[in-house]
């Protein structure tokens, strides 16, 4: 276990991939892998320290679909504690998401040993949001380790 890792989804972090994703070809931005539905889980090993501020970054991308579509809203939760929603624009660039929470705070999503991270859609607000094509999502990477507000981006 280790107190920060950077997982990159390529064959070194499929090891953490647990289900809900789909591998694909690799683009102009790295090796991906889509989110296969409406969920990804992925279980890492973590030595979280308490009394400190411990985060989650994403890097990832929404694919681009029909006129119709929406942005990709995902909400992020970790061991059953939701940490928030990030949204990505179709056809845009990777861009990252983070999030940030104390350890010894009173939800207390992260423990020592092995945490569940679990991305899920989050069903548009707009009209009819199940006629509207549903764009493909690609994580490029997920990084864990204290206060990741000091670590500069990738």
């Amino acid at each position: 276990m280790r107190v920060s890792v950077d997982v990159p989804f390529n064959a070194w972090g499929a090891r953490f991939i647990v289900d809900g994703w789909r591998r694909a070809d690799d683009d102009a931005f790295g090796l991906r892998y889509f989110l296969d539905g409406d969920a990804g889980t992925m279980v890492v090993p973590l030595d979280v320290v308490a009394h400190q501020s411990y985060g989650i970054e994403i890097r990832s991308r929404a694919g681009r679909a029909g006129p119709h579509a929406n942005p990709v809203v995902l909400s992020v939760d970790v061991n059953g504690h939701d940490l928030g929603r990030f949204t990505l624009m179709l056809g845009a660039d990777p861009t990252t998401a983070q999030f940030t929470v104390r350890t010894d705070g009173r939800s207390r999503p992260w423990r020592k040993g092995y945490s569940r991270v679990t991305f899920r859609r989050v069903l548009s607000a707009g009209p009819e949001p199940r006629s509207a094509p549903v764009p493909a999502v690609a994580v490029y990477l997920v990084r864990f380790g204290p206060d990741l507000r000091a670590v500069g981006k990738h």
